[in-house]
């Protein structure tokens, strides 16, 4: 099996870090000695969802950018006239200003990944196909989204509409950094097979 890539590893050590933070918060609370986390563990916990959720998105953006990287490099060792492209694609009508007497590269910026992605799961499987994934073919995936899904839309839930999320535990904030990491490793195989 390859190694994950660099995206996956650069979050793993980041939700890691989330982690500790999250296990180091638990540890007053449940002493009870610190007064201050006893009375702000509601401002914790949405705190933990909404960077556990950032962490996400930005394991997917990166991988997104990654992805089209690789393709880039792959069309520079290889290159094919971007006319060619664009004749077969259905562009048959050129008109002058339409020809490009340049090699094809793949024109997707950091901001248009940025536009697309989310941790929405729709918006996930949407971008993926995009980049010629189906993140839908994979068991494994389908048996993790709708709890990645709830995760999100709860995060959604606190920052839009200022959701208590007094249903969410630093418990069950450690348990999703550990179901995220799994769900993320899901998406990354699938990537590796793509590059």
């Amino acid at each position: 099996m390859r190694e994950p890539t660099r995206a996956f590893q650069e979050t793993i050590v980041l939700l890691d870090e989330l982690k500790k933070l999250v296990q180091e918060t638990n540890r007053k609370l449940l002493s009870g000695s610190e007064e201050y986390f006893v009375n702000n563990i509601n401002f914790f916990t949405k705190s933990f969802l909404v960077l556990l959720c950032a962490h996400l998105e930005g394991y997917l953006k990166s991988v997104c950018i990654l992805i089209i990287e690789e393709i880039n490099e792959k069309l520079a060792e290889h290159p094919i006239p971007h006319n060619v492209v664009r004749w077969s694609l259905g562009g048959s009508d050129f008109k002058p200003k339409d020809y490009r007497y340049e090699n094809f590269s793949i024109g997707i910026t950091k901001t248009n990944v940025d536009d697309e992605i989310s941790g929405n799961i729709e918006r996930t499987i949407m971008t993926f196909r995009k980049l010629g994934i189906d993140l839908t073919k994979n068991v494994e995936f389908n048996t993790r989204k709708d709890k990645i899904g709830s995760i999100v839309n709860k995060r959604n839930s606190v920052v839009h509409h200022n959701d208590s999320a007094s249903d969410v535990s630093i418990g069950d904030i450690i348990q999703n950094i550990e179901f995220l990491k799994q769900y993320m490793r899901v998406i990354d195989e699938e990537v590796l097979k793509h590059i």
